[in-house]
Parts: structure tokens; sequence; C-alpha cells
């Protein structure tokens, strides 16, 4: 079975923030301004994955995966 990925990220990010300390994974790791965000409850209510709707009228749902 295939899995197509049709994410632009990570591989599109620019920008990120550094010494988040327990928010390392869910603030904001990466991004690209105004396009591509990847947040769990980043700055405190926003969740996004591979968008920006700059709204909540979409859903997403986050997993992290580690090998």
């Amino acid at each position: 079975m295939y899995v197509l990925h049709y994410a632009m990220l990570p591989n599109s990010a620019a920008n990120y923030f550094t010494n988040e300390g327990d928010l390392a994974m869910t603030n904001f790791p990466f991004w690209l301004s105004g396009t591509y965000h990847w947040g769990i409850r980043g700055h405190g209510s926003r969740w996004e994955v591979d968008d920006f709707p700059n709204s909540s009228s979409f859903n997403t749902h986050h997993q992290i995966w580690i090998r």
C-alpha cells in the first residue's frame, strides 16, 4: 500500500521558534510565514497543520511520531 504525502511542511518551513522547552513540538515548531503553519494550540489557541486559515473554521488531526 502506498500513502501519498501532500503536506507542504516541514519541507517548505523557513521559520521556527527556539528554546520553547515543554512547548517545543506544539507551539509552532516550524512554519512558512503567512502560508503554512504547524501548531497544536500555538500561541495558546491556534490549531493548524499545513495551512493558515486566519480563523477557527477548520479542524485538524495532529500526530507526532518518534522513531
